[in-house]
């Protein structure tokens, strides 16, 4: 029911690859880990700060960031030791390294996006895997290889349900729900104008 699609990505016999994730690609994906083969993943520091920054974000962001720590947390690799992941020989490090050569002056140092850009640079033949157009155009100026990832469901409601949305209600429902007042479901609006399913978190 998914498609992972990375240009570069290597079958299980072939030779090992490095990509560098971008922090975009964890929070659409946070089962992303197990999906590279028998390939290295590299998470820069910057990606580690910016998932600190969402994982209490409501809705998709916040559920996918926490459950992509956790994972991050169970492979046990750090800077110096690569860990085993998925079924396939992978593996996972972390890396703080940053290189800025041929950088701009122009561009910002301290911001994540060019840090996660200068971590790649850092690692010879290493691929940055980003969703976001501008980090990709960046990468490209700079000579990093940069492929996109997609991660696509399909469209039928059966698939790509959740079992949760999010629902908006007036000030006066609002304070009767925070009441312990039962309001009646019809006068919540989705995000998307759909009816609410029998059981569906909300």
């Amino acid at each position: 029911t998914n498609m992972v699609t990375i240009d570069t990505l290597t079958s299980c016999t072939g030779k090992r690859k490095t990509f560098v994730i971008d922090t975009n690609v964890i929070m659409a994906d946070p089962d992303c880990f197990f999906k590279f083969d028998d390939n290295l993943i590299v998470i820069p520091d910057a990606v580690i700060e910016e998932l600190d920054n969402h994982k209490e974000d409501p809705g998709d962001n916040g559920y996918n960031t926490r459950k992509a720590c956790r994972a991050l947390d169970s492979f046990g690799a750090d800077m110096e030791n690569e860990m085993p992941v998925g079924d396939c020989s992978g593996a996972l490090r972390f890396t703080s390294e940053a290189c800025f050569e041929r950088f701009p002056d122009s561009w910002d140092r301290a911001k994540n996006d060019n840090r996660i850009l200068a971590a790649a640079n850092a690692i010879p033949g290493a691929i940055l895997v980003s969703r976001d157009t501008n980090v990709r155009i960046k990468a490209r100026i700079l000579g990093i290889p940069v492929q996109n990832y997609r991660h696509e469901a399909v469209e039928e409601d059966y698939l790509t349900y959740r079992g949760r949305t999010a629902a908006y209600a007036s000030e006066e429902d609002f304070l009767a729900f925070s009441e312990k007042k039962p309001i009646p479901v019809s006068s919540l609006k989705t995000e998307d104008g759909s009816l609410l399913l029998p059981n569906e978190f909300v």
